[in-house]
């Protein structure tokens, strides 16, 4: 079963695998306006990593359930600290759904 440790373990340790396997074939991430599928994301978590990102600093588990996951963090953007939500909704075990938001601090 899929819990917000082990998707926050596979980010910590930027483990590009580990998404592969437990991401939906019908896989939609969502960010503002923004819609990315599978492929696409991929390749935008992999600059993520690339860059080293950290998504530790004040972060939070909010939900930790069957069907539902969801983490908030805090990161500087342009000089403004956010407060950044992260929901993943499950199905087959697999990570199926994932909506961002972002609100000022």
């Amino acid at each position: 079963m899929i819990s917000i440790e082990k998707i926050l373990k596979a980010i910590d340790d930027h483990d590009l695998e580990w998404f592969q396997k437990y991401v939906h074939e019908e896989y939609i991430y969502v960010d503002d306006f923004n819609m990315l599928a599978r492929e696409d994301w991929f390749e935008a978590l992999k600059e993520f990593m690339d860059r080293g990102s950290d998504i530790t600093y004040k972060r939070k588990i909010l939900v930790d359930d069957r069907d539902v996951t969801s983490f908030q963090h805090v990161s500087k953007i342009d000089g403004l600290e956010y407060v950044i939500t992260n929901v993943h909704l499950l199905k087959n075990g697999k990570i199926w759904r994932h909506i961002v938001n972002r609100i000022e601090a």
